[in-house]
């Protein structure tokens, strides 16, 4: 392989692990089964997971668990196949994990209320982040901009998902920490 093609085969493996049920578990990979990656053979020294953990509505802190959310995203790529139907799910998933986010922020906020100085660095941390967010999504926009080709919009919008989504993790953790 050339060097011109080894950056773009590099960008379609990390998407396709990023973007199609694999996630990091430690040193192991967690290989779910999604419409765009069933057909897709797993990697020798991937460990398969046969039943995600689904066991509610609520996200968890782990990261690398599949959550409700995940699954959603995954059964509307799967009833509309393609990018169009990737990208329709993935900029639904930034709607969904946003609203998620919300949610898990409010909760924080009233587990904090007998902590004013751990409430009001909640705040500031959150307006920092929405800040970050908003230049990393510009980021997004400028790098994606300059590419052709039809898988690089799903990898766009999947992106654009990945980073709602790991706030929400991360709050989600900080919450569980407090409720313990």
């Amino acid at each position: 392989m050339q060097k011109s093609q080894l950056v773009p085969a590099l960008l379609i493996g990390m998407f396709f692990f990023a973007c199609n049920g694999v996630q990091a578990a430690g040193k192991h990979l967690i290989i779910e089964p999604t419409a765009a990656s069933a057909q897709t053979p797993a990697p020798a020294s991937a460990a398969v997971q046969e039943t995600p953990k689904e066991s509610s509505d609520k996200v968890g802190a782990d990261e690398s668990e599949k959550q409700p959310i995940d699954t959603e995203i995954d059964k509307m790529i799967a009833a509309n196949p393609g990018t169009n139907g990737e990208v329709q799910a993935y900029e639904k998933g930034v709607e969904l994990w946003d609203k998620e986010l919300n949610r898990v922020y409010k909760e924080l906020q009233k587990e904090l209320v007998q902590s004013p100085a751990a409430k009001e660095a909640l705040t500031q941390t959150q307006r920092t982040w929405m800040s970050f967010r908003d230049k990393e999504f510009e980021l997004l926009d400028a790098i994606y901009a300059k590419k052709d080709g039809s898988m690089y919009h799903s990898m766009h919008a999947c992106d654009r998902m990945k980073i709602v989504r790991q706030r929400v993790m991360a709050l989600a953790h900080l919450l569980e920490i407090i409720k313990e």
